[in-house]
């Protein structure tokens, strides 16, 4: 589990941190704040090993440029990853998860002498690159350094030190060197915009008949639903469906996206909470498509989730009443459990409040700007 983190040259953080975070975390702040670049920051951090992440944000908001076009030699897949688009200084992410203190640090390779003595796979596909005026090999490394947190927390680290990842773009497509290592934890990122596929649902939901959790969905989504009876996957034309019985005479299940786009993303937040057993789910927009009369019951029937499956939640929102049923849910926890972080952006950059569950009932009491 997250217990802080630290970001520098990332998207719009020049230099940004959160000190305390808790098992829920929700995230505000105005829009272009950096809500959803935290969330990024978090997954890349969660991945440990993996520097394709820096291209796989992108594409989930719809932005990679994947394709290595001669003509632009000194335009990048990962530029847009890196604070002002600029990949001279290097983008540094850092966290104490759990029992380790996690360092990465990404920066793009230029020059050959950057590659002596690492791997061959990583010097071939430069040298190719330099031989032939048409190809543009484009090489992103990524240094990780992981220590055990102990009293004494400044421990001296060397370069030496680091294990040495590549993401690696040319004429022949995109590959990591060397291998990846799997990642210590499940971690998932689900943004809003983006619907899940009917097969991705499927697939979810028989996780849940498998750990005979399946009535879990049923109850929470009955919420926005009261008539909902029950839910199944139904295989209709070839293809398997999440579909609801909410009593209609004429047909028993009814698809859950004809329920509407409430129903479908609560569905989908519950399934990713039981599919991310012992690990991490970042949800962007978190309460969109959702009444905000709803929303107490809802943060209630999630708290019971994520106790199930032992999942950290990290939030964003737009919304004081997402914040203000957040904390009615969550009113007997302590700050190892739930916390609201509102981001601020400040002459010096981006900042975040953090609030415990006493500074949140102050704020709505006081009627203090939390979103």
């Amino acid at each position: 589990m997250f217990l802080n983190c630290s970001v520098k040259n990332f998207r719009g953080f020049q230099n940004f941190e959160l000190s305390q975070i808790a098992k829920v975390n929700v995230i505000t702040g105005r829009n272009n704040v950096g809500k959803t670049a935290l969330l990024e920051a978090l997954f890349i951090l969660a991945g440990q090993h993996n520097p394709d992440l820096t291209t796989v944000i992108n594409n989930m908001r719809g932005t990679a440029k994947v394709l290595i076009d001669p003509n632009e030699q000194d335009e990048y897949p990962w530029d847009s990853v890196f604070y002002g688009f600029t990949t001279s200084t290097p983008m540094e992410l850092s966290a104490d998860i759990g029992e380790n203190h996690l360092d990465l640090r990404f920066s793009s390779v230029r020059e050959q002498g950057e590659l002596l003595g690492l791997s061959q796979a990583v010097q071939r596909a430069f040298v190719k690159a330099s031989m032939d005026e048409k190809l543009a090999a484009k090489i992103l490394k990524m240094e990780v350094r992981k220590t055990r947190i102990t009293k004494v927390r400044h421990t001296k680290r060397h370069p030496s030190d680091a294990k040495r990842y590549f993401l690696i773009f040319d004429s022949e497509g995109k590959k990591i060197d060397p291998q990846l290592p799997p990642p210590p934890f499940l971690a998932r990122y689900h943004v809003g915009h983006l619907r899940v596929s009917n097969a991705e649902e499927a697939t979810r939901f028989g996780r849940l008949q498998l750990m005979g959790k399946e009535d879990l969905i049923t109850r929470v989504l009955q919420v926005l639903e009261p008539r909902l009876k029950s839910v199944a996957i139904v295989v209709e034309a070839g293809e398997a469906r999440l579909q609801g019985d909410i009593g209609v005479s004429a047909r028993k299940f009814v698809p859950m996206h004809m329920m509407g786009e409430g129903m479908a993303r609560l569905a989908n937040i519950v399934m990713l909470i039981a599919a991310t057993k012992d690990g991490v789910l970042l949800v962007d927009d978190f309460d969109g498509g959702l009444h905000y009369s709803s929303l107490p019951q809802i943060w209630k029937s999630l708290r019971e989730a994520l106790d199930l499956f032992n999942v950290q939640l990290f939030a964003t929102t737009h919304r004081s009443e997402s914040v203000a049923s957040a904390h009615e849910a969550f009113a007997d926890a302590d700050s190892k459990t739930f916390l609201v972080h509102r981001l601020e952006r400040t002459r010096e950059g981006a900042v975040a409040a953090t609030y415990d569950k006493e500074a949140v009932e102050g704020a709505l009491e006081a009627g203090l700007e939390l979103r």
